[in-house]
């Protein structure tokens, strides 16, 4: 389905955006690896006595020549933090998806198992600017938005929120659903790349409108920053889902070892 059917019915996936978050906790470490479109870093972190003692971050796929930079710069500040105060590290300072996957590495390190999240967002037609975005957890939807814009139309007691204005109703939230809700806006949020060319001329420093958002936008680096090449894979178009030879029992085992 590619746009509205008559009875008003927003598009699914697929086509569209497949992100996938997989979060492997063990006795005093935890892995975990994301992948989008656009995306693909895999992180973990050693912990003892609540605090990080080691961090390993790999950026294998980005969409900007800077973005490998994001990952020892996070691996630094990871170092000697609290696993409870991660999420109050620097967001913008940082590569965005690797501050989310960092927060949800350590959300879910004292976890009795993995947990892999599945978020999938239809795309858009051009006529009409509605979709429908899910999060899955191990395989079970838990979270679904028939959106409008940026407003949520559905189900239930979502209908008439505003993604852009999350963090004024998040504290309404159970955490669980407040997490859910914040992977969920992401989504939508990146789901937009899969509108944009495969090769954008200019550099990131260029598009004024993103200043200040992440690492790379951050002056003097967006100045350097180019498009990388073949940083775009349309997983609604493969059989293979996100995340493929991304091995979290062999990096758990063998840390420490190198």
């Amino acid at each position: 389905m590619t746009m509205s059917d008559q009875n008003g019915h927003a598009p699914q996936f697929p086509p569209g955006l497949w992100r996938r978050i997989s979060i492997y906790p063990a006795a005093g470490q935890v892995v975990g690896g994301l992948e989008d479109d656009a995306h693909r870093f895999i992180l973990r972190f050693a912990h003892a006595d609540g605090v990080i003692v080691s961090a390993d971050v790999q950026a294998d796929r980005f969409p900007w020549s800077t973005c490998p930079g994001a990952a020892p710069f996070l691996a630094e500040r990871l170092v000697g933090q609290r696993v409870e105060a991660v999420a109050a590290l620097d967001a913008y300072a940082n590569c965005t998806h690797l501050y989310e996957l960092a927060v949800l590495c350590a959300a879910h390190a004292g976890d009795a198992g993995p947990v892999v999240f599945d978020l999938k967002v239809g795309d858009r037609p051009t006529s009409e600017d509605r979709t429908v975005g899910t999060l899955a957890e191990n395989g079970v939807e838990v979270l679904r938005w028939d959106v409008h814009g940026t407003m949520i139309e559905g189900p239930g007691h979502w209908a008439g929120r505003d993604q852009r204005k999350l963090s004024t109703w998040k504290t309404e939230l159970t955490p669980a659903d407040a997490e859910r809700a914040m992977m969920l806006r992401r989504a939508f949020q990146v789901s937009g790349a899969r509108r944009q060319p495969p090769v954008m001329a200019g550099r990131a420093g260029e598009r004024t409108n993103r200043m200040g958002a992440c690492f790379t936008y951050q002056m003097p680096r967006a100045m350097d920053a180019v498009q990388s090449r073949e940083w775009k894979i349309d997983f609604s178009a493969t059989r293979d889902g996100p995340l493929q030879g991304f091995d979290p029992a062999t990096m758990l085992a063998t840390a420490g070892t190198r």
